[in-house]
């Protein structure tokens, strides 16, 4: 018999290691609960309450959980393969170290998300908005679709897009550097490289005296039109 928890609420408990495999959680309140690592395979979350909750390396491999809330949950190293996400809230979400791959985000809200070393091979991410979200050293292959996501204010470090489903038009609305390979091997100093992208890899943190990838994405989301990359630094220049 699987565990039903419907209509529950679990706001703040701590239920880690918690096995709920199978569970049926349809608008279980989990606000700011730990459930790390709880074990939630094929769990039907749908559509649950999850904002806050500390997933962290929780087992979620084909769970329901579409149009759960999920905003601000710590999500890292959590196991999302072939997971049910479309239209949640994913606002803010730490998505670092989890595996997203097959999973599907269709018309997920993602906006200010951080995905970092995340997996997302074969992940549908289509009409969702990733505006402000920020993919670092992320894996995506052909069969990672990004078709009509909005990534207005995005932006990606160490990311090779190889064949993966992304236009023009989104890359030219979305923030990087030379640590990115964009479709069909784009380079700096190739013509369809971005203007406002830095030629350069920019540190991720700051360092004293030189700009950093965070600043100067704000820089740029704060003016787009007015701004002008930071040129390499002098030692990169003359090599």
């Amino acid at each position: 018999m699987q565990p039903d928890g419907s209509d529950a609420v679990y706001s703040g408990a701590r239920l880690d290691g918690t096995r709920l495999e199978g569970a049926l959680l349809r608008q279980a309140r989990l606000e700011e609960a730990h459930l790390t690592p709880a074990r939630l395979e094929g769990a039907l979350l749908q559509p649950a309450r999850l904002d806050g909750a500390d997933l962290m390396w929780t087992r979620l491999e084909g769970a329901d959980l579409k149009e759960a809330r999920m905003e601000r949950a710590g999500l890292s190293a959590a196991h999302l393969e072939g997971a049910h996400l479309s239209s949640a809230r994913m606002e803010g979400a730490a998505v670092d170290g989890a595996r997203v791959q097959f999973a599907r985000l269709e018309s997920a809200q993602l906006e200010g998300a951080r995905f970092q070393e995340a997996r997302m091979e074969g992940t549908l991410l289509c009409e969702a908005r990733m505006e402000r979200a920020l993919l670092i050293r992320v894996r995506i292959d052909a069969e990672t679709n990004l078709k009509d996501a909005v990534l207005r204010g995005a932006a990606f470090q160490y990311v090779r897009f190889g064949t993966a489903w992304i236009t023009r038009a989104q890359i030219a609305s979305t923030f990087g550097d030379a640590s990115v390979t964009l479709p069909g091997g784009v380079r700096p100093g190739h013509p369809g490289w971005p203007a406002h992208w830095p030629v350069w890899i920019l540190p991720l943190f700051r360092r004293p005296g030189s700009p950093d990838f965070v600043d100067e994405w704000r820089r740029w989301r704060a003016d787009p039109s007015g701004y002008t990359p930071p040129p390499p630094p002098q030692r990169l220049s003359e090599s």
